[in-house]
């Protein structure tokens, strides 16, 4: 809730100040907008390879640490899962 609240206020000052810390318009232009998007995607995608998938594969699966990380490359996943 603090953090609905907090971003709220954060994008209605940064919308009304003269001079802003963050230009929040620039996200209007369709370029730029979905740049920041695929970025914000590409994120999400990266952090589920890092984080996630070894988790799922150590906890749901019951990878040890090594074979967790060998899935975890590439090449791996095919070789030795």
């Amino acid at each position: 809730m603090i953090a609905v609240i907090s971003l709220s206020l954060f994008v209605w000052i940064e919308l009304t100040a003269e001079k802003p810390l963050i230009r929040l318009r620039l996200l209007k232009r369709r370029n730029f907008g979905f740049g920041t998007v695929a970025v914000t995607l590409l994120g999400f995608a990266l952090f589920g390879s890092v984080y996630i998938l070894p988790a799922y594969l150590g906890q749901a699966q019951g990878y040890n640490a090594n074979r967790s990380a060998t899935c975890w490359r590439g090449p791996g996943c095919r070789s030795s899962c």
